[in-house]
């Protein structure tokens, strides 16, 4: 027996069949009339008789209305099946954007009926899917055949609702599949169908999967970095207490360099433990009215030595008011000092940098942390997020991890802010932070920005700007 299509539904056939019955029967009556006018104008010419002419003439009235009735009729039918073949259609497309399908099983004539959506979830290509439960289970993997042949006694036998899943045989495209289905009985509750619904949950299962890989990843990376820290501060300890000896300037040297080699390390494994903690939404913050001018201030003192060493301004153009921001102190100030130690690290000897900071709108703020260096190449700013992408600069002799700028977005997403980038070859590169202003609250003390490695004060680089660092030369 061919296999209806689902567009040939029960609700469209039934549209058939109106179709058939409100057209057919008032055509074959006035049909039947046409006849006998035309049999009583026979008559009317043969015997001249004037009641003739009165029957012929009632005769075609009633044609004409017969007729009339037909036209209506057959219009009402063909509107209503064209109203359920794009019905059908809209539930098709439907089916097709939400991944479910649905089925139909006759208990009486023990067939089973597929929608179009239900093939393609099952890989079903031919014209003609299986009508019979044995046909069904052989497009199931084989490892869950049993369990759905159980479930199916179970819907017919027990009448009670099914809700499992089942992987499609591999051949068939291997998709994991949600199924729901309920009994419909008669009025003596006796079984006559089973209705379903198939749903396509791969993406659910794969996402699960990867949150379990990654999740796993996490709790690796936070075993090893403690077990990399404990024998790596031994080494730092010992290498401290080794330079409080009498040693000569080789040693030393050498002392010097396990100790930078080994805060690197130490900073890479809190970096690499930081963004498994982003990543697993492991975050903890403190959020906190912080007042940005303080930050900043202690930012920069903290950056001042390498900026000195090499000739950079760091220059402060702060807005005249105090603005505070709704952040985790530490975190935040963990963000501006990478920011400033790049832009310090990729800045020409004698170059410049400039931090700013304004009120954006009524509620957000932001701080700007700008260069004058060779700039990012369009191409690469998209990379420039991504976890240990130093953008070739790993070939110089710039150090760093390609952590800092992943985690430092990281950090400032947690706290409900953005960072964003800009920037122009040979002209430098500015990243600018943006978070939620916490306005009305006002610290017990500001801290007063100071000089970077100078004792005169600097000058303010705008009219209504407060000046917040100096030169470092």
């Amino acid at each position: 027996m061919r296999f209806p299509d689902h567009r040939q539904g029960s609700f469209h056939v039934d549209a058939q069949r109106r179709l058939g019955a409100t057209g057919t029967m008032p055509l074959l009556g006035a049909v039947a009339l046409l006849l006998l006018a035309l049999a009583a104008l026979v008559a009317f010419a043969v015997h001249a008789d004037a009641g003739a002419v009165t029957i012929v003439v009632a005769l075609f009235a009633a044609f004409a209305f017969l007729y009339w009735r037909a036209f209506k009729a057959r219009a009402a039918a063909e509107s209503l099946a064209a109203e359920v073949r794009r019905t059908t259609t809209h539930l098709e497309q439907a089916q097709r954007v939400a991944g479910v399908g649905s089925w139909e099983w006759d208990a009486v004539a023990q067939r089973l009926t597929w929608s179009v959506e239900q093939r393609r979830l099952h890989g079903w290509t031919e014209p003609d899917p299986p009508q019979a439960v044995d046909g069904l289970l052989e497009v199931i993997a084989a490892q869950d055949r049993d369990r759905v042949a159980t479930a199916i006694r179970t819907v017919l036998v027990d009448r009670a609702p099914v809700d499992l899943e089942y992987r499609v045989h591999e051949t068939r495209g291997g998709r994991l599949i949600h199924v729901q289905a309920s009994t419909v009985t008669d009025a003596h509750g006796r079984p006559v169908r089973v209705i379903g619904t198939s749903q396509d949950v791969t993406e659910r299962d794969r996402r699960a999967e990867a949150e379990r890989a990654n999740q796993a990843k996490n709790q690796f990376i936070s075993r090893m970095s403690h077990e990399l820290r404990t024998p790596l501060n031994a080494i730092l300890g010992f290498g401290q207490l080794m330079t409080m000896s009498d040693l000569d300037e080789r040693q030393r040297g050498n002392i010097e360099h396990i100790l930078s080699a080994g805060r690197h390390l130490l900073d890479l494994i809190n970096e690499i433990l930081d963004i498994s903690r982003i990543e697993s939404g492991d975050l903890r913050l403190a959020l906190e009215p912080v007042s940005a001018r303080s930050v900043i201030a202690e930012t920069i003192d903290l950056v001042s030595p390498s900026a000195s060493s090499r000739q950079i301004e760091v220059t402060a153009v702060l807005d005249a008011d105090d603005l505070c921001v709704r952040a985790d102190v530490q975190r935040l100030r963990q963000v501006l000092l990478n920011l400033f130690s790049n832009a310090v690290k990729y800045s020409d000897p004698g170059g410049h940098v400039r931090v700013r900071s304004s009120a954006h709108g009524e509620d957000r703020v932001r701080i700007s942390v700008e260069d004058d260096g060779p700039g990012i190449p369009p191409p690469m700013i998209e990379r420039l997020f991504s976890p240990f992408e130093r953008l070739g600069a790993e070939r110089s002799s710039v150090e760093g991890t390609g952590l800092g700028l992943a985690l430092s977005r990281g950090m400032i997403e947690a706290m409900g802010g953005q960072i964003e980038v800009r920037s122009e070859l040979g002209q430098g590169t500015a990243f600018t932070i943006e978070l939620d202003s916490a306005t009305g609250w006002r610290p017990p003390a500001l801290i007063d920005p100071r000089p970077v490695g100078s004792a005169a004060p600097a000058q303010a680089d705008s009219p209504g700007s407060t000046p917040a660092t100096a030169a470092a030369r």
